[in-house]
């Protein structure tokens, strides 16, 4: 067996079969995406059968929801517009605010 260092492998599935075959292939840890489709209850069921993959939604988590998904069962979840706003310049204020609402987002979980 090879040892992997500090490298993770995070591929995207939907289907169970997707994410089952994600993982058998070396995922450490599958993406299911999207998440605003898919929801919570969606990662819970899909858990039931394949509780040994551990899974991050990613895709429409936010702060009112990723409780829900850390609920089902998620290790994990992939933010994107939730948490940074695209743009060009940061100044500290955005930087501030990038802190807090990062802090939020743990606070959640």
């Amino acid at each position: 067996m090879t040892k992997r260092y500090g490298v993770v492998s995070i591929p995207g599935a939907m289907t169970p079969t997707e994410i089952l075959t994600a993982y058998e292939n070396g995922g450490d840890i599958i993406k299911v995406f999207p998440a605003t489709v898919l929801g919570p209850s969606y990662l819970k069921d899909v858990k039931g059968p394949l509780s040994h993959i551990p899974l991050m939604p990613t895709g429409g988590v936010n702060l009112d929801n990723i409780s829900d998904y850390f609920h089902a069962g998620a290790v994990a979840a992939g933010l994107g517009s939730a948490l940074v706003k695209k743009q060009v310049f940061y100044s500290e204020e955005d930087l501030s605010a990038l802190t807090e609402r990062a802090k939020q987002f743990v606070n959640k979980i």
